[in-house]
């Protein structure tokens, strides 16, 4: 596996959404594909909009690597979760024990 792929992703909102009050802000995680065909865990903190659906506001999002800087290509959204729920998914649930937080 690609060390520059390893680990956590995390991804930054719009300016707009940085205004918003921090209380309002959620964190979250989804367990996806990307384009190199390797699945990862990655993590999201976002302010949610009320009238929008949270997994389509997270798939808007997004997702860079470990340097920060490089945007990285998600082929695939298996599952999506608040950062405390556990997944559903059993491969979901393996990966994230074995990624460092």
């Amino acid at each position: 596996m690609n060390k520059f792929l390893m680990g956590l992703v995390f991804s930054s909102v719009a300016a707009s959404f940085q205004s918003l009050a921090a209380s309002a802000e959620e964190e979250w995680k989804c367990y996806v594909m990307l384009d190199s065909g390797e699945r990862q865990i990655v993590h999201y903190r976002f302010t949610p909009e009320s009238n929008v659906d949270t997994e389509s506001q997270l798939k808007a999002l997004p997702v860079y690597a470990d340097n920060g800087i490089s945007q990285l290509n998600v082929k695939k959204y298996f599952e999506c979760r608040p950062k405390f729920s556990d997944f559903e998914n059993r491969k979901a649930r393996s990966l994230e024990d074995k990624t460092p937080m």
